[in-house]
């Protein structure tokens, strides 16, 4: 597919950036922004030290794994999920390999350390390469205030307090995830509908991106068909969840996106994208925004529960079992999520 522009770049210091952001987020989903403030040293040497570890052997990246689908920290092997599930629809496994993390560090709140969930799981780390962990614990720092940020831009664009969002976020369930997609000449041509990762819609608040260059991610565009992405130079890339989604009612929809899969090819290449997952406080009961309906454009959704949304939606990835529980914010365009 030709490249589309369809996940338009933003400078946040610019005067017009919450007008673009509300634009962006009413007809697309995604988009990208520079003067984030993100150091370039972070993402040296995070990127650094995650390719570092994706090279090992799978049986010593595997001891840095949890080893329980529940628990999403650490590392996590090729062809275990299926992303596509969690909108129960069911495909080969994907792709991916992944380390995921969570906050470094939680503060003396009894909110944070309850035995009735693991979204607040200790991190797992491995044994090498070192400064893998101080590397990409101040990636979560700087993403974190990065997303809080542009949180507070879309607060705006709302019409809402610029600081709306906080007290939805002040115990969110967050994970910061490298995923790592590479190709030799001895990788096996993908099976039919395999992906790098499966089609999907994010399951929380707003998603924070980081990728290195190249092709894979592709949007179900506005006209319905799949259209590239390409990361720009030194821009993050943002896109909207399915909470977000409800509570806009729609006004700034969730986008189905997928990352297709690497082909083999003559030399190795790599590729690593870092999303951060803004997913909101496990407790928030997310309704309709009063602003965001009326007698001619009703609630679409029903009022529910994000952490019971949370963990449907991540277990059916995680486990491959296709789960329809969780809010679905596809409407018309569930035949798509398989359509080439």
């Amino acid at each position: 597919m030709a490249q589309d522009l369809t996940a338009p770049v933003i400078d946040l210091e610019a005067p017009d950036a919450v007008a673009q952001i509300d634009h962006a987020c009413s007809n697309v989903g995604f988009f990208q922004c520079r003067g984030h403030g993100m150091p370039q040293d972070v993402i040296d040497d995070s990127l650094e030290a995650s390719y570092e570890f994706f090279r090992l052997s799978t049986d010593e990246k595997d001891k840095a794994g949890s080893g329980d689908p529940e628990i999403e920290r650490g590392f996590t092997a090729a062809e275990t999920e299926g992303f596509a599930y969690s909108m129960g629809v069911e495909t080969p496994p994907d792709l991916v390999q992944s380390f995921s993390l969570g906050r470094p560090t939680y503060p003396d709140d009894t909110v944070f350390h309850t035995a009735e969930h693991h979204f607040f799981d200790p991190n797992i780390w491995p044994e090498r390469p070192a400064g893998m962990r101080e590397a990409m614990e101040k990636w979560y720092g700087e993403v974190n205030r990065l997303s809080d940020h542009v949180l507070s831009r879309v607060a705006l664009a709302l019409d809402l307090e610029e600081d709306f969002f906080v007290d939805k976020v002040d115990h969110s369930v967050d994970t910061l995830r490298f995923n790592y997609f590479y190709v030799d000449p001895d990788t096996p041509e993908p099976i039919a509908k395999q992906f790098g990762i499966g089609p999907h819609t994010d399951y929380g608040i707003m998603t924070t991106m980081y990728a290195t260059p190249g092709p894979g991610l592709q949007i179900l565009g506005p006209s319905g068909g799949w259209v590239d992405v390409y990361p720009a130079d030194g821009a993050f890339l943002f896109n909207l969840g399915d909470l977000l989604a409800q509570w806009t009612n729609d006004r700034y929809r969730s986008t189905l996106h997928r990352v297709n899969p690497l082909m083999p090819q003559a030399e190795r290449v790599e590729r690593v994208s870092v999303p951060f997952f803004r997913e909101g406080n496990f407790d928030n009961w997310i309704e309709c925004l009063p602003s965001c309906w009326s007698e001619d454009n009703p609630p679409k959704y029903a009022p529910v529960n994000a952490g019971e949304h949370l963990m449907a939606k991540f277990m059916g990835g995680r486990t491959m079992e296709a789960s329809e529980e969780g809010v679905s914010t596809l409407g018309d365009r569930a035949d798509a999520v398989l359509d080439d």
